[in-house]
């Protein structure tokens, strides 16, 4: 286990008890590790590790859509690529309809060839290329894409 993901968790795991109200949580900043304090914050960076830069986790932003699908295969959400801040980091995809859906990278995409997505179901996919799908019936879904 990391020395930063030790922390992190003893950090989430301390019991909230008065016994414990001056204990020290050290935080790592630049290969120092110190009792945390407004000059040492604790810092969480990057997407699924990294650093201590201090860099926020997330994006700066999200955009929501719903999308009327058939049986016939129908862009979902259009390709967004590009450098972080610009580029797509994930989109997820949400299934409330009563149908199966299938969704795939291109406009090919069939029920034989597609990704399950069965009714009242979702998936996060970390892409930057487009989504293509079509249902079983009629319906809409929705997408929220972070970029």
């Amino acid at each position: 286990m990391s020395m930063r993901r030790l922390l992190l968790t003893l950090v989430l795991t301390l019991p909230a008890f008065s016994a414990y109200a001056q204990t020290p949580i050290y935080c790592l900043n630049n290969g120092v590790l110190a009792p945390c304090s407004a000059s040492n914050p604790l810092q969480v960076s990057g997407s699924g590790g990294g650093g201590s830069s201090g860099t926020p986790i997330g994006t700066s932003a999200w955009l929501p859509t719903q999308v009327a699908m058939t049986t016939s295969a129908a862009l979902i959400v259009a390709a967004r690529t590009g450098v972080a801040g610009t580029g797509r980091a994930a989109v997820t995809i949400n299934n409330p309809t009563s149908a199966i859906c299938y969704i795939g990278p291109t406009s090919g995409v069939t029920a034989s060839t597609g990704f399950i997505l069965s009714a009242g179901s979702g998936v996060t996919l970390n892409t930057q290329a487009a989504v293509y799908g079509l249902c079983a019936s009629s319906g809409t879904i929705s997408e929220v894409e972070t970029y």
